[in-house]
């Protein structure tokens, strides 16, 4: 193996077995990598050698290559499509060889490239125009008046402006109210309604992490300055810690603006100044200084927020991969799915039924592809795809997972405090779960 790469083409010529092993279980592979032997690693590999071959301890030639510290052999697997996720017996993966942290980076970014590239060739891809906007803020911030006075047409805005009373109760949003909608001017957007209440950080968490995303977060110019900057600094925290592999786009933005004097706008500044210095590494908040009215769709500042997400959406759609044309053909399965395959009160598929479901429209498709494309459209929101130590599960409508089931789970009118601390244990019942869940619970196994 020692620089001999035109005689381990004669002896594959001649009939050698290039996934031949030893005592150890090492193929001809993973000895050409120990030998740091880059043109014979290539010719095994044009030969037919799988990238993937294990020895008796679970090692990959990646594993090899990592463990002898050669860099650049890592870097020319990966490239030839070695996972960079795949465990020994005794759990390590490839990358927990490499403690560079931008070696690891750019070696988890390249293995996503390769990928990416590998399933556009298989299928072909198609360009989707959307982007996903996260509005965020503590509870009577004004969210879901902002989502609503952002999808609403200019004629209608006409008579709503006129019409909506100056006080209205407050609705809290259960969980995360989450939706399509096309915005005058804008475009189609996904749109993530965050509940401001602190008790649904928990489940919010799961939804903040997502690419060609804007936040708009959210405050109250009437409370005091310091209770702006508290709030405010929560959530920047919050969507900085779940979006630690990228840099994403924030849009700061002051509500109530007919109950403030003309200090409101000075006040707003103050508080963009304070957060722009502050996650200026880690958030790229607009400079722009917004102070509105929700509920009053036809006024300056509103126009200037559209003209905003316009601008940013064309930076993001610029840079947005295509997805596998069997995304656009799931999407348009997912609403007679709901409808016909599962039950609308529980529209999930074990991944099972989601694999049998997809061969309807693609007979062809392979296990690995059917999960690659499904990241996509989780991405996009258009599913929800749950992982679990079983079974994953496919939720077809995000919004009655983050409504319907989180928003009741966390909704303390439900489960009050005051039974979850019975004896002390802080639990509830099944009985109390399967009540709550009534519509649920006649569709599955409560366990």
């Amino acid at each position: 193996m020692n620089g001999k790469t035109e005689m381990v083409k004669l002896l594959v010529q001649l009939g050698a077995d290039v996934e031949a092993k030893d005592k150890v279980g090492e193929t001809a592979l993973h000895v050409a990598i120990m030998k740091r032997n880059t043109e014979t690693v290539k010719l095994l590999v044009q030969l037919g050698a799988n990238v993937e071959a294990k020895n008796e301890y679970g090692g990959t030639a990646l594993h090899v290559a990592s463990m002898c510290g050669n860099t650049e052999m890592v870097k020319l697997l990966v490239q030839l499509g070695a996972n960079v996720e795949a465990k020994k017996k005794d759990g390590t993966t490839p990358l927990d060889w490499v403690h560079d942290q931008d070696r690891r980076r750019f070696l988890k970014n390249l293995a996503t490239e390769v990928s990416y590239h590998k399933l556009m060739k298989q299928s072909g891809g198609v360009k989707v125009d959307r982007f996903k906007l996260c509005i965020c803020g503590p509870q009577e911030a004004g969210k879901s008046t902002l989502k609503e006075s952002l999808q609403t047409g200019p004629f209608t805005a006409f008579f709503r402006d006129r019409m909506t009373p100056d006080h209205q109760p407050h609705e809290p949003t259960p969980g995360v109210n989450v939706g399509t909608t096309n915005i005058p001017s804008v475009g189609e957007v996904s749109v993530w309604d965050f509940a401001g209440q602190s008790e649904y950080a928990v489940t919010h968490s799961m939804f903040m992490n997502a690419e060609n995303t804007i936040f708009v977060v959210l405050y109250s110019i009437m409370d005091d300055i310091l209770t702006q900057e508290k709030k405010v600094h929560w959530w920047l925290c919050f969507i900085k810690s779940c979006n630690t592999k990228s840099k994403p786009n924030v849009i700061l933005l002051a509500s109530h603006a007919d109950q403030t004097d003309t200090e409101g706008h000075q006040k707003a500044s103050s508080i963009l100044e304070l957060m722009t210095s502050e996650f200026k590494d880690h958030l790229d908040i607009s400079n722009e200084v917004f102070l509105l009215d929700c509920r009053k769709t036809r006024q300056t500042d509103m126009w200037r927020l559209k003209d905003l997400l316009t601008r940013l959406k064309t930076q993001l759609l610029t840079h947005q991969q295509a997805v596998p044309k069997l995304c656009a053909e799931i999407i348009k399965c997912l609403p007679k799915w709901t409808k016909e395959t599962c039950s609308p009160k529980c529209p999930v598929f074990r991944w099972t039924e989601y694999k049998e479901a997809v061969k309807d429209i693609d007979s062809l498709a392979e296990e690995d592809f059917l999960k690659a494309s499904s990241q996509y459209l989780n991405q996009l929101g258009e599913i929800l795809l749950v992982s679990s130590t079983a079974e994953p599960i496919v939720v077809l409508k995000p919004n009655w997972l983050c409504t319907d089931v989180f928003g009741k789970v966390m909704a303390p009118a439900n489960f009050p405090i005051h039974l979850r601390r019975r004896e002390g244990i802080g639990i509830v019942t099944k009985e109390e779960i399967q009540n709550v869940f009534k519509d649920v619970a006649a569709q599955i196994s409560v366990s």
